[in-house]
C-alpha cells in the first residue's frame, strides 16, 4: 500500500498480528482477572497500542571491504555504533555472507580517511542501512571471486559456485577458499577489494501490538505492572541476544517513562524542582527472572525491497504513552510474549541465543529451523 505521504508500505500482516497479540494476551480471561484483583481490594486495567514508524534517515550510506595481507579483511563502514551492538552485527553479517571465522573481520567506523562519507546512526537506519551495503558489497566480492575461482581451477564460470567462504566446481571436490582467491587477485592486481555506496527506494515501517494489563492500589495510588504481551513485526534478526536485550530495555524504559519519571516546575518561578536524582525517580532493577519465547516464522516475499536488511531497533512504547522509537519488519514476523516467572536465576547459555536466523555465530551448534526458546531477565522497576 501507499500511505498518505507517499511511502510504499510493502510488506506487514497487521490484523494478524494483533489478534496474535490477543491470544498470546489471553484477553479473553481479563474479566476473570479482573474480578480477582477486585477482590483483593485492587483496581485492574487493560491497555492496546499499536505502533508503526517510518525508518531510515539519510537515504545514502556506504561500506568499503578490503582484503589485507595478512589475511584479515576490513569492513569500513559510515555509519558507527551508538550503543545497539553494531560492532557486533555488522561483522557478524559480512561473516556469515563471505563464510568467513568472525575473528578476520577488523571493524572501522567513521573513519573519514578511510571512507568518504556517512549517514549517521538514526538508532533505526545503521543495519538496515549499512548492513544493506555490506549485503550488496559481499555480492560483488562473489561475483569477482567466481571469474577468478573459475580460472584458479580450471573450470568454466557457470560451474564455479560458493558456499561457505569457498568456490567449489559443482559435481566435484575441487574447491578454494576465498581468501585464497582474495590473494591471486591481489597478486594480479586486480583485488576484490569492493566499496559500495547505495541509495534506498522507501524506508522500512516497523509495526507490533502491545498488551498491558496494571493493578492500581485503591488507597495508595500504586500502579504495579502485572502483564506485559507484545507481538512485534521484527524482520530478520542478525543476532537475537541483542535484539531480545534491546526488547527488554525498551519496554523498561518505556514503562519508567510512563509511571515514573515526572520533570516538576515550580508554577511561579519555572524553575525546575526535580533537578536532581534526589527528587528525580531513578528506576531500578530487580533481580526478577521470566523466560519470554521468540518465535520467528518465515513470512511472503517483499517484491520492493527483496535482498534488503530490516532494521531492529529500540523500542519505547506503553499503551498510553507517545508511540516512537520501533521495530521492523521483514521477511520474518517475531512473536514476543511474558511467560511464567521462572524460579531459575541467571541466563541460559549461549547456545539458545544464537542460531536458527539468517545470520548466525559459525561456532554455535544449530537449532530446530525459524525458532529459539530464550530466557532472559524480566525488566522489574521500582520507584
Amino acid at each position: 500500500m501507499t500511505n498518505a505521504f507517499g511511502n510504499m508500505v510493502d510488506s506487514g500482516t497487521f490484523a494478524q498480528t494483533f489478534d496474535q497479540a490477543l491470544v498470546e494476551a489471553d484477553v479473553d480471561g481479563f474479566a476473570a482477572r479482573r474480578r480477582e484483583s477486585e477482590a483483593r481490594g485492587f483496581l485492574r486495567g487493560l491497555g492496546f497500542a499499536y505502533h508503526i514508524k517510518a525508518t531510515g534517515g539519510s537515504p545514502h550510506e556506504n561500506v568499503d571491504i578490503r582484503f589485507e595481507v595478512d589475511g584479515t579483511v576490513s569492513l569500513i563502514t559510515g555509519t558507527q555504533t551508538i550503543g545497539q551492538g553494531h560492532e557486533t552485527t555488522f561483522p557478524q553479517i559480512l561473516a556469515d555472507r563471505l563464510g568467513l571465522p568472525n575473528e578476520r573481520i577488523r571493524l572501522v567506523q567513521g573513519d573519514t580517511d578511510l571512507i568518504p562519507l556517512g549517514g549517521g546512526h538514526g538508532s533505526s537506519r545503521a543495519t538496515y542501512m549499512g548492513g544493506t551495503a555490506i549485503w550488496r558489497a559481499s555480492d560483488e566480492i562473489i561475483a569477482k571471486g567466481t571469474r577468478i575461482a573459475a580460472d584458479a581451477l580450471e573450470a568454466a564460470e557457470a560451474d564455479i559456485r560458493f558456499e561457505d567462504g569457498r568456490f567449489v566446481v559443482s559435481g566435484t571436490d575441487r574447491s578454494v577458499t576465498l581468501l585464497d582467491i582474495a590473494a591471486i587477485a591481489r597478486d594480479k592486481g586486480t583485488p576484490l577489494d569492493t566499496y559500495h555506496a547505495w541509495t534506498r527506494e522507501w524506508m522500512t515501517f516497523p509495526n507490533g501490538a502491545h498488551i498491558v494489563e496494571v493493578e492500581i492500589d485503591r488507597d495508595t495510588g500504586q500502579v504495579a505492572l502485572a502483564r506485559y504481551t507484545t507481538v512485534d513485526d521484527y524482520g530478520v534478526l542478525v543476532n537475537p541476544m541483542i535484539a531480545v536485550g534491546q526488547a527488554h530495555g525498551a519496554i523498561a524504559q518505556g514503562v519508567r517513562q510512563a509511571l515514573l519519571e515526572h520533570a516538576v516546575y515550580d508554577p511561579g518561578s519555572g524553575q525546575l524542582i526535580a533537578g536532581s536524582f534526589m527528587d528525580y525517580a531513578m528506576p531500578r532493577r530487580r533481580p526478577r527472572v521470566a523466560q519470554s519465547r521468540l518465535q520467528c516464522d518465515p513470512l511472503h516475499d517483499q517484491p520492493a525491497r527483496r535482498q534488503r536488511l530490516r532494521r531492529s531497533r529500540r523500542d519505547r512504547r506503553f499503551p498510553g504513552y507517545r508511540q516512537r522509537d520501533r521495530r521492523r519488519s521483514g521477511a520474518w514476523r517475531c512473536h514476543r510474549s511474558r511467560r511464567p516467572r521462572n524460579p531459575i536465576a541467571g541466563l541460559a547459555g549461549d547456545e539458545s541465543l544464537t542460531g536458527s536466523t539468517p545470520f548466525k555465530a559459525r561456532q554455535a551448534p544449530p537449532l530446530p529451523p525459524h525458532r529459539v526458546e530464550i530466557v532472559g531477565i524480566e525488566p522489574a522497576l521500582e520507584p
